[in-house]
């Protein structure tokens, strides 16, 4: 059965507010935009009739922008975001907040450069600010450069030294070199400085459940869905969990929660297609996987995941060659046929749509990577292909 990794959320560093106190006096929309009353569309408004009033000085105005950009943030509309916190900095050049949540603002369209640019600049006009650093440190992680990314970290919590954030990101960080102690350790300190917190609890569980220690991993997940009920992410990665302890019922019960509460959820469904599998259940895995596709096409995973099934499933209801060519060969694409599995699944595909002479090129392609040479099914398959034969699961 194949599982996938739970998903480990991106938390970017805090947003916070101006204080609007050195226009509000005047101007009773500027007051608005700047507090926590009304929602967050009647927030905007009022931040744009603020904003055109004309009634606004400089610094005024960019206080408005700024704002109105946090509202934006709040209702995830990036590009709207970065405009006004653009404005914001053209108002006022010398605002490190600005330059942070702008920051952030890229980070979430996962424009990393920029984002480090922004952070950059807002670590120079306000070097003794935790938040910048920890939101570079998030921009480089995401890059892939964790050491950086820890570094940053390390340098936010000596500043802040109980900044429970940057400890969660810190463990994230540890966790991707795989280092998964000094992960737990991070996480619990975090937990420790904010007992509250359910996505530290969520991480642990996951570093935990890498070792191997499930009921630890549980218990962690429990406690992230006791303080967030609406928690999709942490019923997914609990999913996970029974389902590595073939307790397939459990694992489809919570990939269940985590689906209704997010219907979009790919991995949810591919996780839930995984313990169908793990029933004999192939109609149902074969939905939940197709579903997982049609939300993320371009998820190597679930494309093979499907590939698979279509090409060597043992139901012949299932199979379908020519499909599972075209997935096959999508998914080589994706990953720039730099993957061997992928290159096996391929042939596989081909010999269940009858070609067994790309079957048998394509596999000994992929018996050309030293570790799927050493597998001996990998091996009996090509013996397969050349007798003119498929490959069954």
């Amino acid at each position: 059965m194949r599982m996938h990794k739970s998903y480990q959320p991106f938390l970017a560093a805090l947003t916070f507010a101006f204080s609007a106190t050195a226009f509000a006096q005047a101007n009773p929309d500027a007051e608005f935009c700047a507090g926590s009353a009304g929602t967050a569309d009647e927030r905007v408004a009022a931040c744009t009739r603020a904003i055109t009033s004309g009634k606004l000085t400089t610094r005024s105005l960019a206080v408005a922008f700024y704002n109105r950009g946090v509202e934006w943030t709040s209702k995830r509309d990036w590009d709207r975001a970065i405009a006004d916190y653009t404005e914001a900095l053209r108002h006022n050049p010398l605002d490190a907040d600005s330059h942070n949540n702008r920051g952030n603002a890229f980070s979430d369209k996962r424009e990393y450069d920029k984002a480090i640019a922004d952070y950059n600049e807002a670590i120079r006009l306000k070097p003794n600010d935790p938040t910048p650093y920890n939101g570079r440190g998030n921009a480089v992680r995401n890059k892939g450069d964790y050491d950086r990314a820890i570094a940053d970290y390390d340098e936010a919590l000596r500043l802040n030294p109980k900044y429970a954030i940057a400890f969660n990101n810190r463990g994230l960080a540890w966790a991707s070199k795989r280092d998964y102690e000094r992960a737990i350790t991070d996480y619990s300190e975090a937990l420790r400085i904010n007992p509250q917190y359910a996505i530290a609890y969520n991480n642990r569980g996951i570093s935990l459940r890498n070792k191997g220690e499930f009921e630890r991993s549980i218990a962690d997940y429990n406690e992230a869905i006791r303080l967030n009920p609406q928690y999709a992410i942490a019923f997914n990665n609990r999913g996970y969990a029974w389902a590595t302890k073939k307790d397939q019922d459990r694992a489809i019960s919570d990939f269940n929660e985590a689906l209704r509460m997010n219907p979009q959820y790919a991995l949810a469904f591919n996780n839930r297609g995984d313990a169908w599998k793990a029933k004999g259940d192939f109609q149902r895995m074969m939905a939940d996987y197709t579903e997982a596709v049609r939300i993320d096409p371009e998820n190597a995973e679930f494309v093979h995941d499907l590939a698979w099934e279509l090409a060597a499933n043992r139901n012949d209801k299932i199979r379908n060659g020519i499909r599972a060519v075209e997935l096959a060969r999508k998914v080589c694409e994706l990953t720039q046929w730099k993957n061997a599995n992928y290159i096996d699944t391929l042939a596989a595909a081909y010999a269940e749509a009858g070609q067994f002479a790309e079957a048998v090129r394509w596999q000994e392609k992929a018996l050309e990577d030293a570790g799927i040479a050493k597998n001996a099914g990998s091996r009996r398959r090509l013996a397969l292909y050349k007798e003119g034969k498929a490959f069954r699961e």
